[in-house]
């Protein structure tokens, strides 16, 4: 299953609104973060968008950020 962006915020906005209206907002505010830590590894799964910003910049600090 492919996850995106999109489908995330949308989770974490309908999340909001549904706790908000059974009034149980104060379990959304623990349960929308550990909701975007689990699927943004999912999210970074097939995606290059963890290399490029995340890995690649770990790897070769000195091409990145110079030699200190």
């Amino acid at each position: 299953m492919y996850f995106s962006y999109a489908l995330m915020v949308g989770l974490i906005v309908t999340g909001c609104i549904i706790f908000y209206v059974i009034g149980k907002f104060d379990y959304a505010i623990v349960g929308i973060p550990i909701a975007i830590v689990i699927m943004v590894p999912l999210i970074f799964r097939y995606s290059r968008m963890m290399m490029l910003y995340i890995v690649y910049p770990l790897m070769y600090k000195d091409k990145f950020y110079g030699k200190p």
